[in-house]
């Protein structure tokens, strides 16, 4: 037991707030509030509460996300997080969630938090504090001790008592709805895995005679072709399983798994295919063993991981869990006017609207897809428009087919790349070439194509750049000595500038004295002529022996004059000879250079890593022609990492190839579990994720794409097939606590979304272009509130086939005498395994559509669609006896795509479509044909016909009994009798079964 004064030993003394209450926690009884990281061994729950109760004193502050209060408690060695909700619109604490804390707590604390003294801490059930508290204490009851409690926090003060704001508090707390929300997807996840891996634990083994492999090349698998005796291939086709694990001699699991690819691959063989990973177990498959049911945990793991990141708000999407819990505060969508060109197909307005909305939408929206109402050309503009803003998108679905069928119609564009990951024997034939393995096969054949070319080329410049680098001394010696030479130069020059310097004085003193005797001379011819004989004598002296001392000064500077010239001439051949020197030394620089250049320019154009230092584009220095060394490692580096990532390629197949390619690409397809399965994919970033049928998919399944961006787009139709679920499912969810939510199991998010969602993110594609319009017109009036219209053309289709008056007919059954099903008694419930008279009407049907229209089943355009797996089996028995007879040779389709269960042909469309309802019995029972959202599928399959076999009056019986659970679909069943008998296309079954041809 704690003391309250080891509680928490950090108090500063100067900041306690007094609490005159007992902190009375509110909680649910039976639920874990413990931290999911909470370790084994740890305190458990009840002991923790008694430790917490004794406390006298606590840490705490609080802060307001989204208009709902977060309480932050440190309680000696624990955290503890409260939520402030109101009952009966008077405020009460709930207890939230407990944590170990950490020094990370601390400092929050002691920068946000105070100190509360109390009187105690105490936990109540709803019903303890209504009989304790409220009841017996004004104070519980109104909520003061929550408002006072707030007060004192003043939501919230920091140590220094001013006021932080939300954002400076970098955890925000779960509210107690995300909390329930959370553990509802745990418990969702868990107990499927439990209840799966119970049924394979008890189920009997089934022994496999013969094991052999199988060709097909993929790159993650093997593949193999088991052969069963024909007991325990009914058995398997019964369970319908999807994975198989092997057993040793002692039946005990080897833990290699088989996923059954193909449970019914070859007619009338109890032969399925199946595929493993190539593990090194798989090189160990026996040519016979038992084999048993399995339940992989991979789909739990990738599950729960996204719960545990979505709690501890590390996911991409910031506004998941608050919308799944409903807490999520919407912002007004003002959609954004896009102008699409216009195509062949013009788009009507609902379309353009989803397109509007889908782009504008910051969060999510939310798209209703009918039958028919071109939502695959509303995804591809969404597509185009994400593509040109430089987004990636993920399309996704639950299964395969539907993620097929998207990606089959987008992967016709140009405009940008796609890709398509995941199990390759579950991806459809006609996206072969854009899976990822075979784009990696196709990137391999053009790496390989090129590349010993590339390589050779690399090889052949860096031997030559290794010889450049043998004559580097003799560049740096020529370098040594134009620095040398060009030092003389300079010398040279400044003695022959002096030299002239020296060369115009002595010639402008020769000028000078030249002119001076010229004046001298002048002079004494004047005196000559005066002929004065004294003077004339005295003169003549005088003057020859200043001309003779001129002369000598001329003659002087004569020879100066020489010695300066001959001067300068030596100095200007020493200039040049200097000149040609440095002019040959720089010409072989030069060449240098140049080689060194265009090497570069051909090395730069082999391997555009290859990025050449600034230095290089002048080579100058001794120091650049140094740096070769560099350079020659670089180019060392690159030409054997490239030589080593091509033996790689080569030795590894495509695989090293993957995630260049997933970089690149523009739009990846994946299903909602698979892109989360391998680490290559999980590492990968979306910036939208749009999901299409989105009405098949629960919750737990749907957060594992939407945690991967935070924009999303939602497709779907919750008024066709719903999610797959086992009511022994519900019944484990409920156990574990979490009842409250079995709608969100039961029901697809997009379906409980769509009730909740703002009008301004949502919308329905209301107009169809596949159905003739009196399909349509009766769906609408069934399904769709009459709020689902016919396309312009749907009008003028008429009957396809001369036994049928109208597009749609009914063979009514009901009037026949052996027309009740076939039902068997297995494990204390009766199931349905055959109606043999709508069998005989389809064999019937059949016979005269491929009489009249032999091109339906030339052209695959038939198809027929059967609610029970066991009719449908009884069907093409049926069809077999008729081929071994000689008869309905014509149909040359697989008998598995020409008859299949209504979930098989989601999606799907023919021209020709015939239903049988199978269920026909006095108790007007009808079974899982309750759900009418099948027969809505069933009806809109059809683009030019559709005849419906089954018995009117079971199909309608009970229809006035309002709490029945079959009652919408009664309904249903009643107006479509009324709307066939009033088109008269409702048609007696007998008139088919005696032969007899019905005319329009």
């Amino acid at each position: 037991m704690l003391k309250h004064e080891q509680t928490v030993p950090f108090w500063p003394k100067e900041k306690i707030a007094s609490y005159p209450y007992t902190l009375a926690l509110l909680y649910k009884l039976e639920k874990n509030y413990l931290d999911i990281n909470w370790p084994s061994n740890g305190e458990s729950q009840e002991l923790v509460a008694q430790q917490i109760q004794s406390v006298k004193k606590v840490w705490l502050y609080s802060f307001k996300p989204n208009d709902t209060v977060i309480i932050t408690l440190l309680v000696g060695k624990y955290k503890i997080t409260l939520n402030v909700a109101k009952s009966n619109n008077k405020p009460r604490l709930w207890l939230s969630r407990i944590y170990y804390e950490n020094n990370l707590d601390r400092q929050r604390m002691l920068q946000h938090g105070m100190i509360l003294e109390l009187e105690g801490i105490k936990f109540f059930s709803g019903r303890e504090f209504g009989f304790h508290l409220e009841s017996n204490d004004l104070r519980y009851s109104s909520g003061k001790y929550v408002t006072d409690l707030l007060e004192l926090i003043n939501s919230p003060w920091n140590i220094e008592g001013e006021k932080i704001k939300d954002d400076d508090i970098t955890e925000k707390s779960l509210s107690e709805k995300e909390i329930e929300v959370l553990q509802a997807l745990r418990d969702f996840i868990d107990s499927e895995y439990e209840l799966e891996s119970l049924a394979a634990k008890q189920s009997m083994p089934f022994f496999a005679s013969s094991i052999t492999a199988r060709k097909k090349k993929t790159t993650y698998r093997l593949h193999y072709e088991i052969t069963f005796d024909e007991d325990d291939y009914l058995r398997l086709t019964e369970l319908q399983p999807s994975l198989l694990e092997i057993l040793d001699n002692m039946r005990v699991s080897t833990e290699v798994y088989m996923e059954i690819s193909d449970l019914n691959p070859i007619e009338n063989r109890p032969i399925i295919y199946v595929s493993i990973e190539k593990q090194e177990k798989s090189s160990k498959i026996p040519k016979q063993s038992f084999l048993n049911l399995a339940a992989l945990p991979t789909l739990q793991n990738v599950r729960k991981d996204v719960v545990d990141s979505l709690e501890t708000q590390t996911t991409k999407n910031p506004w998941l869990l608050e919308l799944a819990a409903e807490v999520y505060a919407h912002s007004p969508l003002k959609p954004q006017r896009l102008n699409i060109p216009i195509s062949k197909f013009p788009r009507t307005d609902s379309q353009q609207k989803a397109i509007e909305i889908g782009i504008s939408s910051k969060d999510y929206a939310l798209v209703l897809g009918p039958p028919g109402t071109g939502k695959t050309t509303v995804i591809l503009q969404w597509v185009k428009y994400f593509v040109a803003q430089g987004k990636r998108i993920l399309v996704t679905s639950q299964n395969n087919k539907a993620v097929d069928n998207v990606l089959e119609r987008l992967s016709e564009e140009s405009d940008f790349e796609c890709i398509r990951i995941g199990n390759e024997n579950k991806i459809s034939s006609c996206l072969e070439n854009i899976t990822l393995d075979n784009k990696a096969v196709k990137l391999q054949k053009q790496l390989f194509s090129s590349s010993d070319k590339t390589l050779k080329a690399l090889k052949q410049q860096l031997d030559y750049l290794k010889s450049l680098l043998m004559n580097r001394n003799e560049i740096i010696e020529s370098l040594k000595a134009i620095e040398e030479t060009q030092s003389d130069i300079i010398n040279n020059i400044n003695s022959l500038n002096e030299s002239k310097k020296m060369l115009t004085i002595v010639k402008r003193n020769i000028l000078i004295k030249n002119n001076m005797l010229d004046n001298f001379l002048e002079k004494i011819n004047k005196i000559k002529q005066k002929k004065w004989p004294f003077f004339k004598l005295l003169g003549h002296w005088l003057n020859n022996r200043k001309i003779n001392f001129i002369k000598r000064r001329i003659i002087k500077l004569n020879v100066d004059l020489d010695g300066l010239e001959k001067n300068r001439i030596q100095h200007e051949e020493a200039v040049k000879d200097t000149e040609n020197k440095f002019t040959k030394n720089h010409n072989f620089i030069k060449t240098k250079k140049e080689t060194i250049d265009r090497y570069f320019i051909k090395i730069s154009s082999l391997v555009d890593e290859i990025i050449l230092p600034d230095s290089f584009n002048h080579i100058k220095t001794r120091e650049d022609i140094q740096a070769i060394d560099k350079l020659f490692d670089k180019v060392f580096n690159i030409y054997t990492n490239l030589k080593e990532w091509f033996e790689k390629v080569k030795s590894e197949r495509q695989q090293a190839l993957y995630k260049i390619l997933i970089e690149k690409v523009n739009v990846v397809g994946a299903t909602c579990i698979g892109i989360n399965t391998k680490s290559l994919f999980r590492e990968l970033d979306f910036d939208v994720v749009i999901v299409d049928e989105s009405g098949q998919i629960q919750l737990h399944n749907l957060i594992v794409p939407l945690s991967r961006s935070n924009k999303a787009i939602l497709v779907g139709d919750h008024k066709q097939l719903p999610p797959i679920f086992s009511e022994e499912v519900i019944d484990e969810i409920k156990s574990k606590g979490s009842g409250d939510f079995v709608n969100l199991y039961r029901s697809s998010w997009f379906e409980e979304l769509w009730k909740k969602t703002p009008e301004d993110r949502k919308i329905m594609l209301d107009t169809q272009f596949r159905c003739p319009s009196m399909i349509s017109d009766y769906v609408s009036k069934a399904f769709y509130n009459e709020k689902y219209f016919a396309g312009a053309g749907m009008s003028k289709k008429k009957a396809l086939l001369s036994f049928c008056p109208q597009p749609m007919v009914w063979i009514d059954t009901a009037r026949l005498q052996k027309k009740h099903e076939k039902t068997i008694l297995l494990d204390g419930r009766l199931v349905v395994q055959d109606n043999c008279n709508e069998t005989k009407l389809i064999i019937e049907i059949l016979k005269l559509s491929m009489k009249e229209k032999p091109e339906l089943i030339n052209n695959r355009e038939i198809g027929i669609i059967v609610p029970y797996a066991n009719h449908v089996k009884a069907i093409k028995k049926a069809i077999r006896k008729e081929q071994k007879q000689g008869k309905l040779l014509e149909i040359v389709l697989p008998l598995n795509e020409l008859v299949a269960s209504v979930d098989s042909f989601q999606g799907q469309e023919k021209d020709l479509i015939i239903f049988t309802f199978t269920r026909s019995n006095r108790q007007g029972k009808v079974g899982f044909l309750s759900d009418w959202r099948r027969l809505n599928v069933a009806q809109t399959r059809a683009k030019k016909q559709l005849i419906m076999i089954g018995d009117s009056h079971t199909l309608t019986q009970g229809a006035d009994r309002l709490r029945a659970l079959d009652v919408e679909f009664k309904k249903a069943m009643v107006l479509l009798k009324s709307f066939c008998y009033q088109k008269g296309s409702l048609l007696r079954a007998s008139k088919f079964l005696n032969e007899l041809k019905v005319s329009r």
